[in-house]
C-alpha cells in the first residue's frame, strides 16, 4: 500500500519501510539477518496517501545533492506509482511532502543507531515553502503554518514570529507566477555559493531558485525578507 527505499549512502545502510493494506508496518535494513515482527501504522497516514494527486506526480524529483541515497517512494492503490527521489528537501513538490516526511520518518526512527547517522540538512527544511539568503548573510525561513525564522548572520541567535499563513501563500505563489524564478535547484545544494543572494521557494510543481549578485536580484515581482 506503501512504502519507501533508500539505497546505501556514506551516512546509512540500505534500508525499506512497508506498510500494508491491513495496517501492518514493516522495515529491515540490508545488514539485518532476518526480517522483525511488524508494528502497526497509524491508518491516518494511509488515508492521506490515498489522498495523493497520483495522476499528476511525476516519476522522479531530483536535485544535486552529494552522498545522499536514491529513495524510491511506492504508493499502492487503483493506480499503483512509485516516484524515484533525490534530495526530497531540495526536490519534492508540496503535494507529497506531508506523506514523504512522515514515512520518511518512521524509516529514519527504526535504523539501528550504532550503524547509522543523520542525513545532512539541507538550506531548505522539507517542511518549509520558502528560503531567503541575503547578501549581509541573514537568513530566513517560512513555514505554510505562517512561522518565519530569521537568523543574522554572523552566527546570530534564530529568531522566530508569526505571520498570517494567507500572506505567506501570497508570497510564494506571486514569486512562482512571476516567471523570474526557475524551477529546478542547482547552486543550493554546494558548501560554497558562488552567489550573494539565493531565494528557494517550494511549490505545487517542486522546488524552485533563484541566485543572484549585485543588484541582479531588484527585479523580483516582491521583496521576500525584511528585518
Amino acid at each position: 500500500m506503501l512504502g519507501l527505499h533508500r539505497t546505501a549512502s556514506p551516512y546509512t545502510v540500505a534500508h525499506t519501510l512497508a506498510i500494508t493494506a491491513e495496517g501492518e508496518l514493516w522495515h529491515w535494513e540490508a545488514t539485518d539477518a532476518e526480517v522483525g515482527d511488524p508494528t502497526t501504522a497509524d491508518p491516518a497516514l494511509l488515508q492521506l496517501a490515498a489522498e495523493l494527486p497520483v495522476g499528476r506526480l511525476e516519476s522522479s524529483y531530483s536535485a544535486p545533492c552529494a552522498n545522499v541515497p536514491r529513495e524510491t517512494l511506492f504508493i499502492g492503490g487503483q493506480t499503483p506509482t512509485s516516484v524515484v527521489i533525490n534530495c526530497p528537501a531540495l526536490s519534492l513538490p508540496l503535494p507529497l511532502v506531508d506523506v514523504y516526511s512522515q514515512v520518511g520518518e518512521l524509516a529514519t526512527a527504526a535504523l539501528d543507531p550504532l550503524n547509522n547517522f543523520p542525513l545532512p540538512a539541507q538550506r531548505l527544511p522539507l517542511d518549509a515553502v520558502l528560503y531567503f539568503l541575503n547578501e549581509a548573510g541573514d537568513e530566513l525561513i517560512l513555514y505554510a503554518d505562517g512561522r518565519q525564522t530569521l537568523q543574522s548572520a554572523p552566527g546570530g541567535s534564530p529568531i522566530t514570529t508569526p505571520i498570517t499563513a494567507t500572506e505567506v501563500l501570497s508570497l510564494t505563489n506571486s514569486l512562482i507566477t512571476s516567471g523570474v524564478i526557475a524551477r529546478a535547484v542547482a547552486i543550493a545544494p554546494t558548501t560554497e555559493l558562488e552567489v550573494q543572494a539565493l531565494l528557494l521557494v517550494h511549490g505545487e510543481l517542486g522546488v524552485y531558485e533563484f541566485g543572484w549578485s549585485d543588484n541582479i536580484g531588484r527585479t523580483l515581482p516582491c521583496q521576500p525578507f525584511s528585518s
